[in-house]
Formats: C-alpha cells, sequence, structure tokens
C-alpha cells in the first residue's frame, strides 16, 4: 500500500519472532523468508548497508537448507549481488549475479522473466566493472527472450 516505513517495522517484528520462537537461529526457511523480505525492503528505501548483513543471512540460510540451485537461493543470490551493486561495490556483485544468472537459466530456462531479469542485472554489474563487450554480448544473447518470457 506504499508505506515502506510501517512494512519495515512489521518485518522486523516478524524476523525477531521467527528468530526467537522456531528455534534454528537464521537457518530456518521462515526466518530466511523474513529476512530476505525485510532485507528488500530496506533495499528499497536505500538503506543498502542494513540491508546486506539481512541478505546474507538469508542466502546462507538457504543455500544450507534448500541448496544452490533452489529458486529461493537464486532469488537470495540476486538481492545480495543489487544490494551489493547499489553500493557501488560491483566487483563483489558481479559473482553473485552470474551465479543467479546462471542458476536461471539452467533451472527455470533462458525464456523465463527471472532469467533475462538476472541478465540484466549482471549485464549492469559488467558495465559498472568497464566489461562493456562482455555485457553487450550477454544481452544480445538474451534480447530473443524478451518477448517470449511468460510473464
Amino acid at each position: 500500500m506504499g508505506d515502506n516505513e510501517t512494512a519495515v517495522d512489521l518485518y522486523r517484528t516478524a524476523l525477531d519472532t521467527y528468530r526467537n520462537v522456531v528455534g534454528v537461529g537464521d537457518s530456518h526457511p521462515s526466518t530466511a523468508a523474513a529476512a530476505h523480505n525485510l532485507a528488500a525492503l530496506l533495499r528499497t528505501a536505500g538503506e543498502y548497508d542494513e540491508a546486506e548483513p539481512l541478505d546474507r543471512a538469508a542466502l546462507t540460510a538457504r543455500e544450507e537448507r534448500l541448496g544452490d540451485d533452489h529458486p529461493d537461493t537464486l532469488l537470495s543470490l540476486s538481492s545480495l549481488g543489487s544490494t551489493l551493486f547499489l553500493q557501488g561495490k560491483a566487483d563483489e556483485a558481479e559473482p553473485l549475479l552470474r551465479r543467479a544468472y546462471e542458476g536461471r537459466n539452467r533451472v527455470l530456462g533462458p525464456t523465463n522473466v527471472r532469467t533475462v531479469g538476472a541478465a540484466r542485472n549482471l549485464a549492469a554489474a559488467l558495465q559498472a566493472l568497464d566489461r562493456q563487450v562482455e555485457a553487450a554480448a550477454l544481452l544480445h544473447a538474451v534480447a530473443p527472450n524478451v518477448n517470449r518470457s511468460p510473464f
């Protein structure tokens, strides 16, 4: 509804509740989801320094519990990569965004909207790293899939 401040407060409460109730710390899937969602809201608000550790916690939990190719793990890779990119850390973001793109391409397929979006995010990081040729080649490779995406 557009009330980001209230949403942040509610997700902070949810995250604290999950951490205290499920009894397994940050590795529980519900705790990881709450951390991920709170990080997304903080990223939207420009609070990248606060979002980063939440993104990292969600990614670690999802890698441990769900494996590298689970869609939620791939989402966390993309989210952490985006947070780092927005902090001006394209060098740290690039390998995460690459893993997210490659995983989504493998798991969801080349025409999935999330795969195409992951390619766009990776290309932005490559451009920020002055790797224009690589970024252009990636965008050229996924361009035919943009209009074929099911979403």
